[in-house]
């Protein structure tokens, strides 16, 4: 089961650090003042990272370190989505800057990259913690990629929502659904695999193109905190007797 990345560059660009300690000291200078330029800095390295032609052992280091900026851009950006100017934010060009998009898909990707290398070297076996993190980070990801479509009222990518569902069933089958990941908004209550497929997977049940503009971020942070109450089955095992309450997921017709 491999995930799309980006094709590799047939050339060593000598600017891409791919060493945890470079690119920690390259973090701590980023201009945080500066929204839009971070954000531009973030996308340009984890390009070039997503496509160094070179083996990057450190890979899953340089991932976390770089959550640390994104997680930080990303959360001013969704507070000013659910803000009362929202809607106006979202549709001016000369304020939202499409490179966070662009971000989000570069971040997926470094995460990807680590999937695939994993599931190809089964001769070295990741710990649990490691592939459930790496697994929910994905999923987290590519739930932002939907929610800006949705909140820009935008066409999807079916392959996201594939690959949504691959995650899932991947996790499923490695036994990871129910691992606690503590993550900086859930720093006191662990979120879980499941959480993240289960909170992305109402935000389509709800048919978020019909909702106003904003509406799609308020319903996602309310059910970060509440998608732990939802039960996931096989449909013969949760709708014996009372079936109030229960919805059938089709995977290939989100």
């Amino acid at each position: 089961m491999q995930f799309t990345i980006p094709g590799i560059d047939n050339y060593t660009n000598p600017a891409t650090l791919t060493k945890p300690q470079e690119l920690a000291a390259w973090i701590n200078e980023l201009p945080y003042a500066n929204q839009q330029g971070t954000v531009q800095l973030l996308h340009k390295m984890l390009a070039q990272i997503n496509r160094h032609p070179e083996l990057i052992p450190e890979r899953y280091q340089l991932m976390l370190l770089l959550l640390q900026p994104f997680q930080q851009v990303i959360c001013t950006v969704i507070e000013k989505c659910q803000g009362r100017e929202g809607e106006n934010y979202l549709n001016n060009e000369r304020a939202f800057d499409p490179t966070i998009e662009q971000t989000i898909t570069e971040m997926a990707y470094g995460f990807k990259h680590l999937i695939n290398n994993i599931q190809s070297d089964e001769d070295r076996p990741p710990s649990t913690e490691v592939f459930a993190n790496v697994i929910y980070h994905t999923i987290d990801l590519l739930s932002l990629n939907l929610l800006f479509s949705y909140s820009r009222y935008k066409k999807t990518s079916q392959t996201i929502w594939r690959e949504i569902n691959q995650l899932h069933e991947l996790a499923t089958r490695y036994d990871l659904c129910d691992i606690g990941i503590t993550t900086d908004d859930t720093a006191t209550s662990p979120s879980s695999i499941k959480q993240a497929f289960t909170r992305i997977a109402l935000i389509v049940l709800l048919d978020p193109f019909r909702l106003k503009r904003g509406e799609v971020w308020h319903a996602y942070h309310y059910l970060s905190s509440h998608a732990h109450l939802v039960r996931l089955g096989p449909w013969r095992a949760l709708a014996e007797g009372n079936t109030e309450g229960c919805f059938q997921l089709k995977y290939g017709s989100l």
